[in-house]
């Protein structure tokens, strides 16, 4: 998922920086939580964790360039 994020012009420069190891640790506790699985992410609420990108710009349209699973719409409902 990462891999295609930070090949996408339109946020990949959110990412610069960051330590991605670490962030795919965060995005699987997160994701873990959301499908009903135990609690075991510890990092900052969504809304603080992503204050500072917000100040840079951050967006609906960035938001939708994050749900990449959208491109297999088509394959998944046989259109």
């Amino acid at each position: 998922w990462y891999e295609k994020i930070l090949q996408d012009d339109r946020i990949k420069h959110f990412f610069e920086g960051v330590d991605m190891a670490n962030q795919r640790m965060k995005q699987r506790n997160l994701l873990t939580v959301a499908f009903g699985g135990p609690n075991n992410y510890t990092g900052l609420d969504l809304r603080a964790g992503h204050a500072h990108l917000v100040a840079q710009g951050l967006n609906d349209d960035h938001f939708d360039a994050m749900a990449v699973v959208e491109s297999f719409r088509d394959d998944v409902l046989g259109k």
